[in-house]
């Protein structure tokens, strides 16, 4: 059950995903092999999330290089501190 949601956003962090994900496509220009093949079979192991997007988030994202909406929980000042530091 979901209690509360915020969207945190910071233009910094998101450049450098941007930047990160145009050098990951010129590495890779015939893409990366799908999530659900990683394992040697292929009818196991979507990405979850994708059963709950509609069909406009799900066309934001590049199959091409694996490409996931990744939802996760944390406290407030764990949010806090990924929004100032990122992921570390």
């Amino acid at each position: 059950r979901l209690v509360k949601c915020h969207r945190v956003e910071n233009s910094s962090m998101w450049s450098r995903y941007a930047e990160a994900k145009a050098r990951l496509m010129l590495r890779r220009p015939d893409g990366v092999r799908p999530v659900n093949e990683l394992d040697g079979d292929p009818e196991v192991g979507y990405v979850k999330t994708h059963a709950f997007l509609d069909q406009q988030c799900l066309e934001q994202l590049d199959p091409r290089i694996n490409e996931h909406f990744l939802w996760h929980g944390t406290t407030p000042e764990g949010a806090i501190g990924i929004s100032n530091s990122g992921f570390r």
